[in-house]
């Protein structure tokens, strides 16, 4: 930068002193040392995602820095458990197959016999409110008029056999004398008028009976027969439809079931193809992997060994290919981040090769802290 500000400071001390001061223009510059890692670019990171298998049991595995060609297996996991697994739940999808298929095919004929029943009970509902209708209509009006009819009857036919009577004495009066014959003959009308007058006074009763007792009893019967009636056939097709809608909800369960078991054993063979592990480019073996501004290899050597289990979700090897270009990483903190800008050059020291010296420039500088408190550069 061009130090302006500088130079007439120095001018006016120089003239205060009586002495005479040359100064030349040079660039400012301030140097800040920082200390990183390399992470090349190009370098293939590999982690697992299993959805439901979680032993990751480690066989085998070849050793960090090892160069290995793309498709070679890397990495030998203990799969005994999940294939035993995996050729059971064949056998058991079989199964639920053919439970699924024969669920759906009871809907089916759930359906056409609930159809049918429904309509039976629709046609027999529909033959009692018919006979309920001709009782109301026909036979309880008939009923009432033949009380009342045979009541008269029995009225009409006394007073006919009554006036019968009533002639022959008359008629026998006037001859003065009754003969044996005769009466035989009045005698038997006598007797006629007694059974006319029981019959009377019994149809008379019967007909009482009828109009205050038994119809009456007839028509609330004949009622509650009718609703009965109607709450069974409501009853009906509330348990048939409802049947029904247990069924569908029963099958739509287990086809919701069949399709999480399918999934299930879908994502159990995915986590079984990711056990095969193996070189996704040429290049050499990284344990661990490169993070901001460090190259974390210590946490993966806790579990890359013989009987090791494998996390999930977490980068555990990396292969760098050949001759891969690098790219600095570093984390300054609060008291020089500042100071660094994006575009400024410097020179690279490598730790590996301590007597070269390379140019550098900064071309990203994080705006936050990171993980580890510092920024990103």
């Amino acid at each position: 930068m061009k130090l302006i500000n500088i130079l007439a400071a120095a001018s006016l001390i120089g003239s205060l002193n009586g002495a005479e001061y040359q100064i030349n223009e040079s660039k400012f510059e301030r140097k800040v040392s920082l200390n990183g890692i390399a992470k090349p670019l190009g370098a293939v990171e590999l982690s697992i995602a299993p959805k439901v298998w979680s032993e990751f049991v480690i066989e085998k595995i070849v050793d960090h820095g090892t160069k290995v060609l793309k498709g070679e297996r890397i990495v030998w996991i203990d799969s005994e458990k999940c294939d035993s697994y995996l050729a059971e739940q064949e056998q058991v999808r079989k199964l639920d197959a053919i439970q699924l298929d024969s669920a759906k095919m009871e809907l089916e004929e759930l359906k056409v016999n609930t159809e049918r029943a429904l309509a039976a009970e629709q046609l027999k509902y529909e033959r009692e409110l018919a006979d309920f209708t001709y009782y109301n209509e026909v036979i309880m009006p008939g009923a009432i008029a033949e009380a009342k009819i045979n009541a008269q009857a029995a009225k009409w036919n006394n007073q006919n056999v009554r006036e019968e009577l009533k002639q022959l004495l008359m008629m026998y009066a006037e001859d003065g004398l009754t003969e044996e014959t005769e009466e035989i003959i009045l005698q038997r009308q006598k007797n006629a008028v007694l059974i006319s007058d029981f019959k009377l006074e019994k149809a008379q009763k019967l007909e009482a009976l009828q109009l205050e007792v038994n119809i009456p009893r007839q028509q609330v019967d004949r009622l509650q027969q009718h609703e009965q009636a109607v709450i069974r056939f409501e009853q009906a097709k509330r348990t048939l439809v409802k049947a029904l809608q247990e069924k569908e909800i029963a099958v739509s369960q287990l086809v919701m079931a069949d399709a999480k078991k399918a999934k299930q054993l879908a994502e159990s063979k995915a986590d079984r193809e990711s056990m095969n592990i193996v070189a996704p480019q040429d290049g050499y073996v990284y344990y661990g992997e490169f993070e901001e501004s460090s190259w974390d290899r210590a946490t993966a050597l806790k579990y890359l060994h013989e009987g090791g289990s494998l996390p999930a979700h977490k980068v555990f090897m990396t292969i760098v290919p050949e001759n891969a270009k690098m790219v600095v990483s570093a984390s300054a903190d609060a008291s020089v981040y500042r100071n660094i800008k994006i575009g400024s050059l410097g020179r690279l020291l490598v730790n590996s090769s301590p007597w070269s010296r390379f140019e550098s420039k900064v071309t990203a500088v994080s705006e936050v802290p990171n993980m580890q408190g510092g920024w990103s550069v």
